[in-house]
């Protein structure tokens, strides 16, 4: 939350323009419309469920970064990032099965695609 702070102080931009309280928000609607569909028991199953994809998601994200270094090329400031920074598998089956998971590295080089 601090770097999103950071980032929206630095463009003078209040509160609301942070995309966190949106992703809270849209989780608390679906928790709500599964609720209203189905009933108040199948929200601990959202939850959980909510937990282990987290579980996940983190698990994956430790294992792409771990061992991530770049030389730092001025105070604070470090080389762009490059292929070789983070895990990659260009293997055609991989990117089907996982949703091309494994282009990490072209993530970080073009964080808009």
């Amino acid at each position: 939350c601090r770097i999103e702070a950071a980032r929206l102080r630095r463009n003078g931009l209040p509160w609301w323009h942070s995309e966190i309280p949106a992703y809270f928000l849209v989780s608390a609607a679906m928790a709500l419309g599964l609720a209203a569909a189905t009933g108040p028991l199948a929200v601990p199953f959202f939850l959980a469920q909510s937990a282990v994809a987290v579980l996940l998601f983190e698990s994956v994200n430790y294992l792409e970064h771990y061992g991530l270094e770049r030389r730092e090329v001025g105070p604070g400031r470090f080389e762009p990032v490059q292929p070789q920074h983070s895990w990659d598998s260009p293997a055609r089956i991989t990117n089907h099965v996982m949703f091309k998971l494994q282009r990490h590295a072209d993530h970080h080089a073009h964080a808009g695609k």
